[in-house]
């Protein structure tokens, strides 16, 4: 093989001589004909696709044989060739002068005659042409110039390659040639896109399927790739244009995997990857998002598994999360990463690791204390310090919380403590002062922090306001002490707006409100921006009757209300709200409810943002403000809570939209108990309103209060109950038994409830004896009546009510007489009304109503004589109820009232009564009470109609009474039971007047007792009785309820049970009444 090469060579360099005679030969070629027609060739008709496949397969063989210099290989291949195809095919020629021209010398010759024979064929087809072209070159002359091309090709030197052939020829026409000056030029950096057209263009004109077209293509792909590659690393440390590069290497890499050069792309694509990642990792870490840039930085790690920087990334990040076992996992894996980094650089990363490590113990110290957890926020500011004590402003934190809980002497140590490296600094000097005036001592903080003066704008304005503490407290002492003036004086000098305000407030206290004015205007022309002293101006112009300059100022508050904190704005909505001015009282409260604020006034928010810049790149100083100058975040919510319910007090009480107040009740709540949105689901709101066993503070009280009241109005009851009456007396008039039925619905509407109630009411007063001088019912008593059936009467009553805040008002049925029968068609009512003088309250009430003493009183009953119906008595009054609250432990109420009262044949009768009590908290809890209460009665009817003979009432009406009682009542709360009992004593005396015993005889007149009268009577009793009632919740809509009341004296004696349930349709979890109470039969309302 290796002779072959070298005869090759000697060949080429014999015929290089007669090159320059070459040109005129009629074989030579014109860079114009490189523009090849591609004609077809004259194929025999029976060439099909399998022959196709034969001559490509010879072919890739002819390359093969001529690639690997083995002449009788590809002579045989060239035999092969002309049996299939014919030795006239153009694929036979060409291939035939393709190896006559290598072989040269008379070869040559025979070459030029094939060659004649396919221009013959067509001059501009590409075996013509191509054909022409490797005679051309074959000559021994143009193989003599193209010895140097040869030279510099086999010693890669591509630039002077390319260079020669340019001067020899330009661009070959032979295709074989011009590959290989292209391939020359590909290697040339910057020239890959000419090569790659050149390429290109060969394999656009070759018709062929060859093995050389594919070495082709493949060069073309890899100069595709060398470009891409070449232009990516020129700028991919660009931070810019990186990412555009490493797509260009990833594509060079897929187009040419198997490049000489593809490792070292694909090590400066990972490198380039990996940087890249972690920068904008970083640029995620320093906007905050500590998640995102986690996932690249764990993304990197994948890329260069056996660097450090993006474990320090993540190391970072498990900072900022305060992930203790990710900061110690990453935190290893930097320190072991770094082992191939320099010296100088792992000690860098060593170092910051540490320092890392104190900044998560005092992130986690951080969260601790702003969750209010005192005691491992210290705990984990002492592991930060012992980590670093450099860190000023760990120890301000320490040190203030260590205050907090009172223990100064450590307080003072730990910042004392800080490493010495840091003491003589103005930072330290700032922290330590700060401690010192918390402690109260102001005039050591002065003394520290003086030498600093004129460092920083922070440091100065607090060794001003030290300066102005000081003069303050001596200001102060000389107020107590009455020494006004002298207070005045001291503070006199110090111009600035606070100070002012002082002053102003020294003026306030003392009653001289008009120079109070004055001082505070100028503390406003000092600093327009001092919104407290706003605030007290508009306050007080208020209080002077200026209720035109108080509004101006307020108003001009109010466009700057969220520069106010929290509680000014507060206290400027209540101004509003003074002021009468309720729509911007509510727009201030919004204002305030949206402020998430914690600081109070300008004066510190510069202070904490010099402390920014003080801190430089340690901690920030946010949340390291001196104790002093904070709001909580309790009293924040406290008073957004307070705001929440001023809304809801002009939305339920001034403007009557109690459908907006219930909800800002609940609001107002949420807020309170830092539960926000939470509340949405009323079973949790409605337990949230229960009333606790020890005493609220008042805010939440009002809230819890007023949103109960608030949801229980909008809330729809059902209550149905059954009571069970027994009352022993004479048969057939007053041994009365039976039962009342009660059906409650009550509902919101207009502002107030509605209740609809129907009652069924059933009494059996059981069966006279018939003898004479027995039944004193009727006319019965002398004659006797054979009536042995039961007196006994039900009935169907309905009522309709409504009740706000200022009234209430019902009208309804009650039995009526109408001829011969019973109905309920006798409309009855009540309305009363409510109002407040001073300390007093009042409830005047107007009524018809029945009386329910009696089956004869309330039906009315039929005498057996003669079948006359007769009773049913109404009595129409009036009447006035007093009551004054002297404290929470005490107070007394009076009642009086006149009535009038009439039956259907009973005579008319009137009523006068007065009565009142004391009562007294022997226990007053939330949910509990023990109650005391003496009372007194009198009482005086013009008539005693309680008998029941004809035109009696059958109601107790002595002519006069007198009582007193004593009573002890018990209630107590759980949150599903409440019970109360109530027991009282009693002492009355009564007489009686006598009257007739018919007092209407001109309505009758058969009773042979006609003129009998009654006996004038007085007697003296002592009475008792006993109440219990007990209701247990069954659920958040049920609760089921129960009553006993028994009552004892000598000749009254009732007794009657009550079982009932109330259903809510809103859920209720709220407190169940207190003393219990079921519903009341309408006749009693």
């Amino acid at each position: 093989m290796k002779f072959l090469r070298l005869l090759f060579l000697a060949s080429s360099l014999a015929c290089l001589a007669s090159f320059s005679a070459q040109a005129s030969d009629g074989l030579s070629l014109k860079k114009e004909d490189l523009h090849i027609k591609m004609e077809q060739p004259n194929l025999p008709a029976t060439k099909n696709y399998e022959y196709l496949e034969q001559i490509k397969k010879l072919k890739k063989s002819q390359d093969y044989a001529k690639k690997t210099y083995n002449p009788t290989l590809e002579l045989n291949a060239l035999e092969k060739l002309a049996l299939i195809s014919g030795r006239s095919s153009k694929e036979y020629l060409i291939a035939y002068v393709r190896f006559k021209v290598n072989q040269g010398g008379k070869a040559r010759e025979e070459a030029k005659e094939a060659v004649d024979k396919l221009c013959k064929m067509g001059k501009y087809t590409y075996e013509c042409i191509q054909g022409k072209a490797l005679y051309d070159i074959s000559s021994p002359q143009m193989k003599i110039k193209l010895q140097s091309f040869n030279m510099h090709e086999t010693n890669r030197d591509y630039e002077a390659a390319v260079k020669d052939m340019n001067e020899l020829m330009g661009i070959p026409l032979e295709h074989s040639l011009r590959h290989r000056y292209f391939v020359m030029m590909g290697n040339i950096e910057g020239r890959e896109r000419e090569a790659i057209t050149g390429l290109e263009a060969i394999v656009k004109e070759d018709p062929t399927d060859s093995t050389f077209k594919f070495e082709v293509k493949k060069d073309i792909n890899t100069f595709k790739a060398q470009l891409l590659a070449n232009q990516a690393i020129k700028v991919i440390d660009d931070t810019k244009q990186s990412t555009v590069a490493q797509n260009k290497l990833k594509k060079a890499i897929s187009i040419d995997p198997d490049n000489s050069n593809a490792s070292y792309w694909k090590e400066i694509l990972s490198y380039s990857t990996y940087y890249r990642m972690i920068e904008q990792a970083d640029k995620l870490l320093e906007q905050n998002n500590v998640k995102a840039a986690s996932a690249l930085y764990l993304k990197a790690t994948n890329i260069l598994k056996d660097s450090p920087y993006a474990y320090v990334g993540l190391t970072r990040c498990a900072v900022l999360d305060k992930d203790v076992p990710s900061f110690e996992k990453y935190s290893n894996l930097a320190i072991t990463n770094s082992k191939k980094e320099s010296d100088a650089e792992r000690k860098r990363i060593a170092t910051s690791m540490v320092s890392l490590k104190g900044n998560l113990y005092s992130n986690i110290a951080d969260d601790y204390q702003q969750k209010g957890d005192r005691e491992n926020a210290v705990f984990y500011y002492m592991r930060a310090l012992k980590i670093d004590n450099t860190s000023v402003w760990n120890a301000y934190a320490l040190s203030n919380l260590l205050l907090d809980k009172g223990d100064r002497y450590t307080a003072l140590k730990t910042i004392d403590e800080v490493s010495p490296s840091v003491k003589n600094t103005s930072e330290y000097a700032f922290a330590h002062a700060l401690i010192l005036d918390k402690t109260g001592d102001t005039k050591k903080a002065f003394e520290v922090l003086s030498p600093y003066k004129h460092t920083s704008q922070s440091i100065d304005e607090n060794i001003e306001r030290f300066e102005q503490t000081l003069a303050l407290e001596k200001a102060n002492k000389l107020y107590a002490s009455g020494d006004l003036n002298g207070a005045i004086e001291t503070i006199e000098k110090y111009k600035v707006p606070y100070i002012e305000t002082t002053k102003a407030q020294y003026q306030y206290e003392a009653g001289d409100l008009n120079h109070a004015v004055e001082s505070l205007k100028d503390a406003i022309a000092k600093d327009n921006t001092q919104t407290y002293s706003k605030l007290r101006l508009a306050q007080i112009y208020h209080e002077l009757g200026d209720d035109e300059n108080a509004s101006a100022v307020a108003l001009s508050l109010k466009e700057e209300s969220s520069n106010l904190s929290l509680d000014n704005q507060r206290a400027l909505g209540e101004l509003f709200s003074d002021l009468k001015r309720f729509d911007d009282a509510i727009a201030v409260y919004e204002t305030g409810l949206k402020n998430n604020s914690l600081d109070d006034s300008h004066e510190d928010s510069a202070l904490v943002s010099d402390l920014v810049t003080l801190s430089n790149n340690n901690k920030t100083a946010n949340n390291f403000k001196a104790q002093d100058l904070e709001v909580s975040e309790i009293e924040k919510r406290m008073t957004k809570a307070w705001m929440q319910r001023n809304i809801a007090v002009i939305e339920g009480d001034l403007y009557k939209n109690g459908t907006k107040a219930l909800e800002d009740y609940r609001k107002a709540l949420a807020i309170y108990d830092d539960k926000i949105g939470l509340y949405s689901d009323d079973k949790l709101y409605t337990k949230a309103l229960r009333t606790p066993n020890d005493p609220q503070d008042w805010l939440r009280q009002s809230i819890a209060s007023r949103g109960a009241e608030y949801y229980q109005e909008h809330n729809t009851v059902i209550t149905d109950a059954i009571r069970f009456i027994r009352d022993s007396g004479h048969g057939g008039y007053s041994d009365n038994k039976g039962f009342i039925n009660v059906l409650n619905i009550s509902f919101h509407m207009l502002s107030g409830r509605v209740a609809f109630q129907t009652d069924r009411t059933v009494t059996d007063a059981g069966t006279l004896t018939g003898g004479a001088y027995n039944d004193m019912f009727g006319s019965c008593f002398a004659t006797g009546c054979n009536d042995s059936s039961k007196h006994k009467r039900s009935i169907n009553t309905y009522a309709l009510s409504y009740d706000n805040e200022v009234f209430h008002i019902d009208v309804g049925t009650a039995p009526k007489i109408s001829g011969n029968k019973v109905t309920s068609n006798a409309l009855v009512g009540g309305f009363r009304t409510y109002f407040d003088y001073k300390d007093w309250s009042f409830t005047p009430y107007v009524y018809h109503r029945a009386v329910d003493n009696s089956l004869l009183s309330y039906f009315g009953d039929r005498d057996p004589v003669d079948g006359k119906l007769w009773g049913a008595v109404k009595k129409t009054g009036v009447s006035l109820t007093v009551s004054n609250y002297i404290n929470e432990y005490s107070g007394i109420w009076l009642k009086g009232g006149i009535d009038v009262l009439k039956g259907t044949d009973v005579a008319s009768n009137t009523k006068f009564s007065f009565m009142g009590g004391y009562y007294f908290h022997l226990i007053y809890r939330p949910n509990e009470r023990l109650t005391l209460s003496p009372s007194a009665m009198y009482m005086h009817y013009n008539k005693d109609l309680s008998g029941y003979t004809f035109s009696q009432g059958g109601y107790y009406s002595p002519q006069q009474y007198y009582s007193t009682s004593l009573s002890l009542a018990y209630m107590r709360r759980y949150d599903d039971f409440s019970y109360s009992v109530e027991a009282s004593l009693s002492l009355s005396h009564a007489t009686t007047d006598s009257i007739d015993r018919y007092p209407l005889k001109s309505k009758y007149y058969l009773a042979e007792d006609y003129d009998a009268v009654t006996t004038k009577s007085s007697s003296t009793t002592i009475g008792g009785g006993i109440t219990a009632v007990a209701e247990k919740r069954l659920g958040s809509h049920f609760v089921l309820g129960a009553q006993l009341k028994a009552i004892k004296s000598d000749d009254y004696s009732p007794l009657n049970g009550t079982l009932y349930f109330r259903y809510y349709m809103d859920a209720w979890e709220g407190d169940l009444p207190m003393p219990p109470s079921g519903p009341t039969p309408y006749v009693e309302w």
